[in-house]
C-alpha cells in the first residue's frame, strides 16, 4: 500500500511503499512527463536527517535536470 508522505500538486509526490521510498516528479513545460525514482539507502538516510527540505531540493534537481535521472526511472 502506498503512503504519501509529502506532496505538492503538479510538481512532486514523495511516498513510501512497503519498505521503499519513491519520489515522483512532473517534468517538462509544454510536453510533460513523469520521472519516478526509488530512493537509495543514502538518499533515505539524508531524507531522515533533513526532512522535507531534502525532498524539495531533490525534486527541483530532477525537474531541472531530468536527463540525469532517466536511468533511474522506474
Amino acid at each position: 500500500m502506498q503512503q504519501i508522505i509529502f506532496e505538492e500538486p503538479y510538481f512532486y509526490q514523495f511516498y513510501k511503499q512497503e519498505n521503499d521510498y519513491y519520489l515522483s516528479v512532473l517534468c517538462g513545460t509544454s510536453a510533460q512527463f513523469d520521472i519516478t525514482i526509488k530512493f537509495t539507502e543514502t538518499e533515505i538516510e539524508t531524507y531522515l536527517l533533513k526532512g522535507q527540505d531534502y525532498i524539495v531540493t531533490k525534486a527541483n534537481l530532477i525537474f531541472n535536470h531530468p536527463k540525469d535521472f532517466i536511468e533511474r526511472k522506474i
